[in-house]
């Protein structure tokens, strides 16, 4: 009988898992804001990290009051650039970019992916280049909302976007329907 802890001749996946092992963090580079990734601190930090994560906060605080400045999102009588963020023109390309970046976060396995999406339907490429029966929305479906989150904060950066897709009230005034999801979604979205 083969006691627990032996040997074991079961090949591992470990080496063929492909880790995003940073956080994703705001700093000011050249002169504007971006999304950097920088190394992974513990939730619950001692020391240089707690600084460092304090630091982290900061920057987020000082990102968001900035950006607000800059495109004069807290002025009603200014005209701004919003809409819903899923009809947004960028939102296909940013969707792709954040949504790897997700997958790698939680393990992307590099020996049945190569890491592009087909871009006539949506699903993730197989090692020679050809669709998979995965489709990158389903694959992502539970990170759905922190990828919108970074795509958000991305859009505010780049040129003052504000998403008003929740905001009935703001929807109401400007006279806006229901957004009409085109494209790529879930089927629990649709």
């Amino acid at each position: 009988m083969e006691r627990f802890g032996g040997r074991h001749d079961f090949e591992t996946t470990e080496s063929k898992i492909e880790f995003d092992n940073v956080d994703w963090v705001y700093e000011k580079k050249d002169g504007r804001w971006q999304l950097l990734p920088e190394r992974k601190i513990q939730i619950i930090a001692i020391g240089d990290d707690m600084k460092e994560q304090q630091r982290r906060r900061d920057n987020f605080m000082r990102m968001y009051e900035e950006t607000a400045k800059q495109w004069e999102l807290d002025d009603s009588t200014v005209e701004h650039n919003e809409g819903y963020l899923r009809e947004h023109p960028r939102y296909k390309d940013l969707f792709e970019k954040w949504a790897m970046r997700w997958l790698r976060l939680r393990g992307f396995d590099t020996s049945k992916y190569n890491g592009k999406i087909h871009q006539d339907e949506g699903q993730l490429e197989d090692l020679n280049g050809r669709p998979t029966r995965t489709w990158l929305v389903n694959a992502v479906a539970n990170g759905r909302e922190i990828i919108d989150e970074w795509i958000e904060m991305e859009l505010r950066i780049s040129e003052g976007f504000m998403d008003i897709t929740h905001n009935e009230e703001r929807r109401a005034e400007l006279g806006l329907e229901e957004p009409e999801y085109g494209g790529w979604w879930t089927a629990d979205e649709l």
